[in-house]
């Protein structure tokens, strides 16, 4: 998924039937002159349990991580929201008690591909190379809900020798509506029972469930347009490598919810499902859960999963350390800043961008590179640095790199080399 229909967020924000259906941080507020708003009466979105524990606050972040900004002083300008992390005990679903669907509005500006790194190319072609040994769907057909740009659909069709449907509101108008002579299309609506005649074999939905206010309509909505027989494999970001890593870096404005193989199941069995497994991708970085419709109105976790009394032992360690990581860096950069040493960051996704606004309030990292060309000459949002190409470094080479995600430390030190360059390279 590219771009999520925004209009999709503030339907379900308002209560309007979409088509598919605590405490701050320990220490100084982080961005003193940005007070967090008044805290209100939560609930559990995904089973409604009352005031779920909130273990994570941070104030007025920006909303939308991977917009491009044109200059320094819009960036800095840019919407901003607040963070507020609770955890339910009953179900163990996480989601951000302070998101408010009408401050995330997607424009064309927004850029979030990560299809240039090898890396993640190899994982795309991978994850749709097991749903074709699993699901075998020659000859059937396939239905990708938030479809971005179709670049996986068309893999996945291609790969398993069917035919795909891709449904995403945001699809580019530009682009064309069938692909491969038709074998692959693409229609700018929301998947929802009026398009059951499609007989799906198999819906595939990655990396939107955790951008709704209410994952739980969406995933009724789905359950009445799907035959008996269809299976549903949902890819969502993976709430333990966040907690455990701890990648605190991870948890941004755009991202409602947080799942964990337990959660995730329970939440689809309570949806209509039977969960059939999941698992861990991209690295253990994105879950993966596979399910069929159940008889009955509720499903059942036919799979093995973590409990809850795990899931709250990771979210408490998360939660310790967390002000210690986030002082831990402040005080580095301000050393390394003081003893006349550069730091440079590279990559400006979302765990990018929220680490300069969260680690680097003082903009000690001037310097800040991304291999998508397509953010070459923009700005970072919240704290304004201009994004260049990675030969950016040559101009001042710098005595530390800050590498945002484990999965390409290889690809930039090998890129670090080739330029020449030997520093520190080290992952936040």
């Amino acid at each position: 998924m590219d771009i999520l229909g925004a209009s999709l967020l503030k339907a379900q924000a308002k209560g309007v039937d979409a088509p598919l259906d605590g405490p701050p941080l320990p220490g100084e507020n982080l961005h003193p002159s940005l007070p967090m708003e008044p805290q209100t009466a939560c609930r559990c979105s995904a089973c409604g349990a009352e005031a779920p524990r909130v273990f994570f606050s941070v104030p007025q972040i920006p909303v939308l991580v991977c917009a491009l900004w044109p200059d320094a002083e819009s960036a800095r300008a840019c919407p901003r929201g607040d963070l507020r992390l609770s955890y339910c005990e009953t179900c163990g679903a996480i989601e951000n008690q302070a998101f408010d669907a009408e401050r995330v509005v997607y424009t064309d500006q927004y850029e979030n591909s990560l299809h240039f790194s090898e890396f993640f190319q190899g994982y795309v072609r991978e994850f749709a190379g097991e749903l074709v040994e699993r699901f075998k769907p020659a000859g059937r057909t396939v239905v990708e809900i938030g479809s971005g740009d179709g670049q996986f659909l068309e893999l996945l069709c291609r790969l398993g020798e069917c035919r795909g449907v891709g449904f995403d509101p945001s699809y580019d108008p530009s682009s064309p509506d069938e692909l491969d002579g038709g074998r692959v299309r693409f229609v700018r609506e929301y998947f929802d029972p009026s398009h059951a005649d499609l007989t799906a074999h198999l819906v595939v939905c990655r990396q939107v469930l955790e951008h709704l206010p209410d994952p739980g309509r969406m995933l009724r909505g789905v359950r009445a347009a799907l035959a008996p027989d269809a299976a549903v494999v949902f890819e969502v970001p993976n709430a333990r490598y966040t907690l455990e890593s701890p990648s605190l870096w991870d948890v941004i404005y755009e991202h409602v919810t947080y799942w964990s193989a337990g959660s995730l199941a329970r939440l689809f069995a309570a949806c209509g499902y039977d969960v059939l497994a999941t698992r861990a991708t991209f690295a253990d970085q994105f879950l993966a859960v596979e399910a069929r419709p159940a008889s009955g109105e509720r499903g059942a976790v036919l799979a093995p999963v973590d409990d809850i009394a795990d899931l709250t032992r990771s979210v408490e360690a998360f939660e310790r350390s967390c002000s210690a990581t986030i002082d831990g860096w402040q005080r580095e950069l301000e050393a390394r800043h003081a003893a006349g040493q550069k730091v440079a960051l590279w990559g400006t996704g979302a765990r990018g961008v929220n680490f300069l606004n969260i680690a680097d309030p003082k903009g000690r990292i001037e310097t800040v590179v991304d291999i998508n060309p397509r953010k070459h000459g923009m700005y970072a949002p919240g704290t304004g640095q201009r994004i260049g190409p990675p030969e950016d470094l040559l101009r001042e080479p710098p005595d530390l790199v800050v590498v945002m995600n484990p999965n390409y430390l290889q690809e930039i030190q090998a890129s670090l080399t080739e330029m020449g360059l030997n520093p520190e390279t080290r992952c936040a």
